[in-house]
């Protein structure tokens, strides 16, 4: 059909002029991605949370206005099949009127609905280890362009920015106390406990549903971020179910030494993890378990052992953040005072009673 439409206007213009004439053809050019990661852009090659492919569908809407799907759940791939490009397995060309808008996505859980400037994760349950990564609809796309070029100038293709639509939390714990003649002579270790009788953890809701949309009316090329359901919390984004998830804390052992206000550098009370973006309300709750030993001079038995707790809603024990957003990660830095006040004695003496008798009469 193509070769006869170009055959019949070669030969209408023949018939007008009497000049020769001849068609110019534009060379068909490979439809490429240019990727980035919001806010970490990272290289190409070695991009883990992209994990060296996501999934893109895509719209062509004709010269005529007429639209239909052009990918559906395509798998772009880094170095397929084209060393140091993003591109699908098969060729997929530019056309040469009209033009083409992306929604690509990426990560673990997937959406339960995947459809034209909407993408619905829906009762989904977030896990440790799970990252979602949506990137900015690209609209009226027309040709490879040069954007964000991460890891090589020479990269080419539909712009792809992705952001994070999980949080990622962590605690960290040392030692510290305000005054260093508080602990001249007494050492102080500290144990995290985290047993069936003592459990030290963190409890948050796990399950919600994410509702994303898009759409553009311009008629330039341009990428957009989308927007969520969640009208009242924007940058959460997920509405929250009812089911929760119990974060156990590490145990490590921190030593104050003497004459010293802090144990050190922070070490891990719960690793980097990934957590669904969520406001702190009652459910999220932090409780911590230790053992603190006091060890006078070089004595190696200790004087005193206690065990001491703490809990608390997390949006109380740290009123500055409320929420946990979406591309956010958030670090929570425990500090742990083990020196109790020191026992001092305020002594007094009871007064002596002074009573008299009555006179004492010696008589020969």
């Amino acid at each position: 059909m193509k070769h006869y439409l170009l055959i019949a206007v070669a030969a209408v213009a023949a018939t007008v002029a009497c000049t020769k004439t001849e068609s110019v053809k534009s060379p068909d050019v490979k439809i490429a991605f240019d990727v980035a990661q919001y806010q970490t852009r990272a290289n190409q090659a070695n991009n883990d949370e992209l994990g060296g492919a996501f999934t893109t569908n895509a719209w062509f809407t004709n010269g005529d206005g007429d639209k239909m799907q052009y990918m559906n759940n395509v798998t772009i791939g880094w170095d397929s099949p084209v060393a140091g490009q993003w591109a699908p397995a098969r060729d997929y060309f530019w056309p040469k009127t009209g033009y083409i808008d992306f929604y690509s996505y990426d990560g673990v859980p997937a959406p339960t609905t995947v459809g034209e400037g909407s993408l619905v994760y829906t009762d989904k349950t977030i896990a440790a280890t799970d990252n979602i990564l949506v990137a900015d609809a690209a609209y009226r796309q027309t040709q490879n362009l040069q954007t964000y070029q991460v890891g090589s100038t020479d990269i080419k293709g539909v712009p792809t920015l992705f952001r994070h639509a999980l949080a990622k939390v962590n605690f960290t714990v040392r030692l510290f106390t305000t005054d260093a003649k508080k602990t001249p002579d007494t050492k102080w270790d500290v144990t995290i406990l985290n047993t069936t009788a003592k459990p030290s953890n963190v409890v948050v809701l796990s399950t919600g549903t994410l509702t994303l949309s898009n759409s553009y009316s311009g008629t330039t090329a341009t990428t957009q971020a989308w927007t969520n359901a969640n009208a009242t919390k924007p940058n959460v984004g997920w509405v929250a179910g009812t089911a929760t998830e119990t974060i156990d804390c590490l145990t490590p052992a921190l030593t104050l030494p003497k004459n010293s206000i802090t144990s050190g550098d922070a070490v891990s009370l719960i690793d980097l993890r990934t957590v669904m973006p969520q406001t702190l309300g009652d459910d999220a709750v932090f409780t911590i378990n230790y053992e603190v030993k006091a060890t006078y001079g070089d004595e190696t038995t200790p004087y005193m052992t206690e065990t001491r707790s703490a809990t608390g809603k997390l949006a109380d024990l740290v009123n500055t953040i409320s929420d946990w957003n979406m591309n956010y990660i958030i670090t929570y830095n425990v500090l742990i005072d083990p020196v109790s006040e020191r026992i001092l004695f305020d002594p007094a003496v009871q007064e002596w009673d002074e009573t008299t008798s009555g006179d004492i009469e010696i008589t020969e």
